[in-house]
């Protein structure tokens, strides 16, 4: 049947008794087809409740089929005359929460049948509490993708539309602070993406990337992790922007309050803000639970900053490690090779590949062995190594001396060394050639002799040549004589070293300075006929 009966009239359902619950409450009769089976449903009354948490009138609706008052309800997923229907010819109740697709709403609903063919339905709506449940979960979604991620990419923008859902705002901006907190960064923004083309049209820039000036009494005003009102958009923007463009903003954008949150935790600086726009006349929702989240989201910055410095400290180090023209190295006290740079390859000729993990000790010179196992007892008893030699394999078969200088840290060894192998080289030719003059020297029949000058000093060019010999002559020394002047002279070694020009000659300064200024001006000793001794006479 299709109508009312008057038995289930308000009147007889003490409708009233229920007219005023918070609860929404609507009585119903089934519709069937030839079948038995239902197709539709009546509205037969419904209180206050009801008209409020769903937006229908009840002058509007009663005695109309449901697929008249909501024509969707016939395409829904879910089953609505279908599950209403049961209960109400089956005489069963139900208890469950659906989205209710022709409303856009979710409920939490009990429907029983008091009678065949009737059903009442009781609910509340829980829209708000299911999409601040969906952004939580979104959020944790968020933060568990963050906390597992090997990458410090952020997705900025998905965090601010997720706090946007949880915060019922109608712009989010997500900011974060540079190291010294006098610049903001606006990482992301979210909100109708017309009308953030026209705010970014009006400033004549892009608002996300843009970096803005950010003061001392605006970070003390947020501190302490709580959402924090401003009135207007000059105020949140605390310089940066001018009253007229505030202004402009906000009659563009249509917002009213605004809040913003801090993104720190315990004992640390703010790393950022959360800046969210809220419509005219509305406030913000779920406030615990966004500051609970911004406080998780500033641990994870802090997280990610950590992990982008270590990360450029990394590469800063492999750049030098793989750069450096030393050879380096780290070892452990096992004698194997973890770690060694480019420079190895150079050098010896093996690739890095083909030296870590294998025994340094393979590619000792045998005459080595005993020095290189005493370095390495002393690592292992952790005292630090300089000044090392020893020789090393070459991948053509020679062998290369490295000079090393190691540091022991536990089970690792860290060495810097260098190939010494030319400089010994030169060394050895120096040392032959070294050897050869003094023998040169000790064995020769010409008298030969070293001067040094006590304080060399540097003379222009326009420099008196008597003020320079005459220097010269009482600061040159005598640091070295061979045999055969000593012979010449009659004299022990003892009566030149260490002596002046003026305090061998002092007998006969005159004669003296003749032969320092052939030195001087010739390079050769001018005394080849009125030579003397050192007690000033002649030589026979």
């Amino acid at each position: 049947m299709e109508t009312a009966n008057n038995k289930h009239s308000l009147q007889n359902k003490h409708f009233l008794l229920v007219e005023n619950l918070p609860f929404a409450f609507a009585y119903h009769q089934i519709v069937t087809d030839d079948y038995g089976d239902p197709v539709d449903y009546i509205f037969l009354e419904v209180n206050t409740a009801f008209e409020n948490k769903t937006g229908l009138k009840r002058n509007n609706i009663i005695g109309r089929r449901v697929t008249e008052v909501l024509p969707s309800i016939k395409k829904a997923e879910f089953d609505w005359i279908g599950i209403y229907g049961k209960v109400a010819l089956e005489g069963k109740s139900l208890s469950f929460e659906q989205y209710f697709e022709p409303l856009k709403r979710w409920y939490n609903i009990q429907v029983y049948s008091d009678e065949p063919g009737y059903f009442i339905t009781v609910f509340s709506e829980i829209t708000a509490v299911k999409r601040e449940t969906a952004s939580m979960q979104k959020l944790l979604k968020l933060t568990e993708r963050m906390l597992v991620s090997d990458t410090a990419d952020l997705n900025y923008q998905e965090i601010a539309e997720t706090l946007q859902q949880l915060s019922g705002a109608k712009f989010t901006a997500v900011n974060t602070y540079e190291e010294d907190r006098t610049k903001t960064i606006t990482r992301a923004i979210t909100g109708l993406p017309q009308l953030v083309d026209k705010a970014s049209n009006a400033l004549g820039f892009k608002i996300t990337g843009q970096s803005w000036d950010i003061i001392p009494d605006r970070l003390r005003k947020i501190e302490g992790g709580k959402l924090v009102r401003f009135n207007n958009l000059y105020e949140t923007a605390m310089g940066s922007l001018s009253k007229t463009t505030s202004s402009m903003l906000h009659k563009l954008t249509g917002i009213g309050d605004i809040y913003v949150i801090e993104l720190a935790f315990v004992g640390q600086k703010a790393l950022g803000d959360v800046i969210f726009f809220l419509s005219k006349n509305k406030d913000i929702e779920n406030r615990e639970a966004i500051e609970l989240y911004a406080s998780q989201l500033a641990s994870l910055l802090a997280r990610f900053k950590s992990e982008i410095s270590l990360q450029l400290k990394s590469e800063e180090l492999d750049r030098y490690f793989n750069n450096s023209l030393d050879l380096l190295c780290v070892a452990n006290t096992d004698g194997n090779f973890v770690r060694v740079n480019k420079r190895w390859q150079e050098t010896l000729g093996y690739s890095a590949a083909e030296l870590e993990g294998r025994s340094f000790l393979e590619f000792v010179h045998p005459d080595d062995m005993a020095s290189t196992l005493k370095a390495i007892s002393q690592l292992t008893s952790q005292v630090e190594v300089t000044s090392f030699k020893n020789r090393y394999l070459c991948s053509n078969g020679s062998y290369r001396w490295i000079e090393w200088r190691s540091k022991p840290q536990g089970d690792l060894i860290y060495a810097v060394a260098r190939d010494i192998t030319e400089t010994l080289k030169v060394e050895e030719e120096l040392n032959q050639q070294r050897d050869l003059l003094n023998q040169f020297f000790s064995q020769s029949l010409t008298g030969f002799f070293f001067m040094m000058i006590d304080e060399p000093v540097t003379w222009n060019e326009e420099a008196d040549k008597e003020k320079i010999l005459d220097y010269v002559f009482h600061h040159q020394r005598m640091t070295k004589v061979n045999q055969a002047l000593l012979n010449q002279y009659g004299a022990a070694e003892d009566d030149f070293i260490g002596k002046t020009p003026y305090e061998l000659f002092k007998h006969d300064l005159e004669h003296g300075r003749y032969i320092w200024r052939g030195l001087f001006d010739q390079g050769r000793w001018l005394v080849e006929t009125d030579e003397r001794r050192m007690d000033g006479t002649p030589m026979i």
